[in-house]
């Protein structure tokens, strides 16, 4: 069945070529996967699954998947850990928005961007690593992430930085997301930081002191 389904949508495919036709509303399963095809690669569009560790692997049905695509994993409520291949370049907005179990998630360097929301409402997240290769990370990315306790940077990433475990961008003007379930009860925002991004110490309840720079000009 997997075969036939996957000669058929080599034909499609084809026919896509020679007469322009639009493949993205072709959509498929393979196990616990939902995808469609966007170019001739994957993009995973929903998950329906209760595993509690899961690998997506770089290929599904013999296509190179490139993408997670908006909302995917979105409420997967049983899921802990997530791996994620290194042919993944884009993870979409509210990718694993609401996954409340979630406590590690691994990426891969090539990842180039995370869309908006993608993890918000992790609250059991405790670590994530961004790869060297990451452009864009979207507006409340890691919001509601309780448990957050460091966001690390490659240290070859052009884009962003982090420094004790607080998200800045590359050039430390712009503090982006504090590690919320951090235990210090004091912070104070290193000097050369000019803005603070929305929402940027939300769940950081733990802190009752905040010390801010002369340098900083907007609080968003």
């Amino acid at each position: 069945m997997k075969k036939t389904f996957s000669v058929f949508l080599s034909l499609v495919m084809m026919l896509s070529v020679c007469f322009g036709l639009n493949i993205n509303a072709f959509a498929a399963k393979s196990g616990d996967f939902e995808y469609t095809l966007k170019n001739g690669k994957a993009v995973i569009t929903g998950y329906s699954g209760s595993d509690v560790s899961v690998i997506v692997q770089p290929t599904i049905e013999g296509y190179e998947v490139t993408e997670i695509g908006d909302g995917a994993f979105n409420g997967a409520g049983d899921l802990v850990d997530i791996t994620i291949s290194d042919t993944i370049q884009k993870i979409g907005s509210a990718a694993f928005n609401d996954c409340c179990a979630l406590t590690s998630v691994t990426l891969k360097s090539g990842l180039v961007s995370i869309g908006k929301t993608a993890f918000s409402n992790c609250f059991q997240l405790e670590t994530i690593n961004i790869p060297d290769t990451v452009e864009s990370i979207g507006d409340y990315a890691f919001r509601g992430t309780e448990s957050l306790k460091a966001i690390t940077v490659d240290e070859k990433n052009k884009y962003y930085a982090s420094l004790d475990g607080v998200l800045f961008n590359k050039d430390m003007t712009a503090l982006l997301r504090y590690h919320s379930g951090s235990a210090d009860k004091a912070y104070t925002v290193p000097d050369g930081v000019e803005t603070i991004d929305a929402y940027a110490f939300a769940s950081a309840g733990k802190i009752n002191e905040l010390t801010l720079p002369s340098s900083l000009r907007k609080i968003d």
